[in-house]
């Protein structure tokens, strides 16, 4: 897309006009007889008129020039537009959280050797000690169970954590051993060795989820319960059944489990119990004596790996799924409009009633793994005071959508259809914002975009997973569209000088002064013209009036310029002003009176038969 930078020559057509008034005459050093002889002339008393002929075509891409004006683009159809971009990045973070999980001692609540059961087996009820001999087999009478509660906690939680649904631990901590032994009562006395194991199933908590199982056991996923493989012959009194990768920590709710405040402090715990059920049998190692009260007892612990603190192991987290607020406060510079503003555009009096100023961000979020929604503040503001505020994406929605691990597009426009010079992206978000034109209607020195904190946050009504205690960030480009596309109403106005002809006014004198042409224009807007005449000290020359000259607008997609006739009155309070007039100071104003329509670089203007009249007698000084 190309640039403009507003040329001195704006009023190209009116300067041509009155540029007119300035004629010389030329006399010869040789023959100055200016010493001796009054060379004053009065040349009449019906003035002077004159024809000058015509100017060249002056097209709207004439008028603007390229490369210095960053604030003016023409598009692909050749129309105008105005340009400001900015941009900004946002982070967020999630601390980590300092998490726990107790080891699961489970015992059986059957015993495998009971002394009183087995004195009255034997038919000595009353005996107070007995002597086991070696390699002796004592089984279960049928399946027994065991059981214990196991408590997953954390604590420290940031506030940025509202509710959690998983917990990923690093896999390199947070391996669990399934440890299955003999537990006797005077283990220093007593002799037991594991024999046999069948028919074992360990029921875990439901939000203990395991994966790489070790040897020797596999898991039933609708149970969540671990079938261990069958063992004879063991002769071990210790046994290592088999281990597991927790994989993750998954709590109940559609949402997950808010996190508890209690006195400032946040936490999150979760009991449940964990259980297994088989047959066993153990084996004396060696004869030994039991006493009365003597039992054996089969015992499961799961264990985490990692150091044991007072019955339960810290390990780490490295993702969590839940749902999460950080505090997301990104610091957005305004965009200063006044600095860069076009000539054209930098009067009070300018109203902008465009007909679909566009507003497009780009986010880039390929690297957040988490859908974020925002809204934003826009105050456009002149001479430090607010000129209007428009929050988008605008009455209708709340929030405007960001789909994570993409780079999002997205626009806020007054209609439907957004306006974007390099075209409409494909599959980009669209957000109607009825009062967007609001915030140009008077040109601003600038607008700010506030996107501080609150603007910003993750959805909040679904889960996103995160990694702990890792910085991520989104790039975020903005850029304000205001195509020049207008409505009635809208007026620009545009200041300009001639270059100083009082070399070529000095030696006149007349009553006044008149321009006539004829204007042919295909610019859809009504320009009318007001000037002011300086002497050679920049002041104006009050006894010198100007008139307004008009050119009506064209019509919007005619294929024939609208023909009028122009005409510029000069009036003198006294014939000798003209020779103080030094340059003319123009002011133009370009309004939508009747209708809309588009500025574009194809619209021009033609002046044809210009021709200037002197009015009354006019004097000519040849000294």
């Amino acid at each position: 897309m190309k640039h403009y930078r507003i040329k001195d020559q704006l009023a190209k057509g009116m300067l041509v006009l009155l540029a007119g008034w300035g004629m010389t005459a030329c006399t010869d050093d040789a023959y100055d007889l200016s010493k001796d002889i009054d060379m004053t002339m009065q040349l009449g008393t019906e003035g002077l008129q004159l024809k000058l002929g015509e100017t060249e075509r002056i097209f709207l891409h004439d008028i603007l020039e390229i490369e210095d004006e960053p604030m003016i683009g023409e598009d692909h159809n050749q129309m105008f537009y105005l340009i400001k971009d900015g941009y900004t990045n946002f982070n967020f973070n999630i601390p980590g959280i300092t998490t726990w999980m107790d080891i699961a001692c489970m015992v059986a609540n059957q015993k495998v050797f009971d002394f009183a059961d087995y004195a009255t087996d034997h038919q000595q009820p009353g005996m107070s000690s007995l002597v086991l001999p070696a390699n002796q087999v004592f089984a279960t009478r049928g399946g027994i169970k065991g059981a214990d509660q196991m408590v997953f906690y954390q604590e420290n939680i940031a506030k940025d954590v509202v509710s959690v649904k998983s917990f990923v631990p690093e896999h390199q901590t947070s391996q669990f051993e399934l440890q299955l032994s003999v537990q006797t009562s005077d283990d220093s006395r007593m002799d037991f060795n594991l024999y046999e194991v069948k028919n074992m199933r360990i029921h875990l908590p439901y939000f203990v989820k395991c994966a790489k199982l070790g040897n020797g056991i596999r898991l039933e996923e609708a149970t969540n319960t671990l079938i261990v493989s069958n063992r004879s012959q063991i002769n071990q009194k210790n046994l290592v059944l088999g281990s597991f990768v927790l994989d993750r920590v998954e709590t109940k709710g559609e949402l997950g489990l808010p996190v508890e405040e209690k006195e400032g402090k946040r936490s999150l715990s979760i009991t449940d119990e964990v259980s297994f059920d088989g047959e066993f049998a153990i084996q004396t190692g060696s004869s030994f004596t039991v006493k009365q009260g003597d039992y054996a007892q089969m015992k499961l612990e799961m264990i985490l790996e990692g150091q044991q603190v007072g019955g339960r192991v810290a390990f780490d987290i490295d993702r969590v799924t839940g749902v999460f607020n950080p505090e997301i406060d990104p610091k957005v510079d305004p965009l200063n409009i006044k600095d860069e503003l076009p000539d054209f555009l930098n009067d009070e009096a300018v109203v902008i009633k465009v007909a679909n100023p566009t507003i497009r961000f780009d986010i880039n979020l390929r690297d957040v793994p988490a859908n974020i929604q925002f809204y934003g503040d826009l105050t456009s503001r002149k001479n430090g005071k607010t000129l209007a505020q428009v929050r988008i994406p605008g009455e209708s929605q709340t929030y405007s959508a960001l789909d994570k691990m993409l780079h999002n597009t997205l626009y806020f426009s007054k209609q439907a259809t957004p306006y974007d010079p390099n075209g409409v992206v494909e599959n980009s978000k669209r957000h109607t914002v009825a009062n967007l034109d609001e915030l140009v209607t008077k040109i601003p020195d600038e607008i700010r975009v506030d996107l501080s904190k609150g603007h910003i946050t993750l959805k909040q009504d679904e889960l996103q997973t995160i990694e702990l205690n890792r910085n991520y960030g989104a790039k975020t480009d903005y850029t304000v569209y205001v195509p020049f596309q207008f409505n009635k109403g809208l007026k620009i106005v545009y200041k300009d000088s001639t270059n100083s002809f009082k070399d070529d006014l000095e030696d006149y004198q007349a009553k006044g002064a008149v321009v006539t042409a004829k204007v042919f224009s295909t610019i859809p807007l009504d320009l009318i013209a007001t000037a002011v005449a300086l002497d050679k000290y920049g002041q104006e020359i009050p006894t010198v009036k100007i008139s307004e000259a008009t050119i009506p607008a064209a019509g919007e997609n005619s294929n024939e310029p609208a023909e009028s006739e122009l005409q510029l009155d000069m009036t003198l309070a006294e014939p000798a002003d003209l020779s103080k007039v030094d340059r003319i100071i123009f002011r133009i104003e370009a309004g939508a009176n009747t209708g809309s329509g588009t500025l574009n670089s194809k619209q021009y203007l033609d002046v044809k038969d210009i021709r200037i009249k002197l009015k009354g007698a006019i004097i000519v000084d040849l000294n």
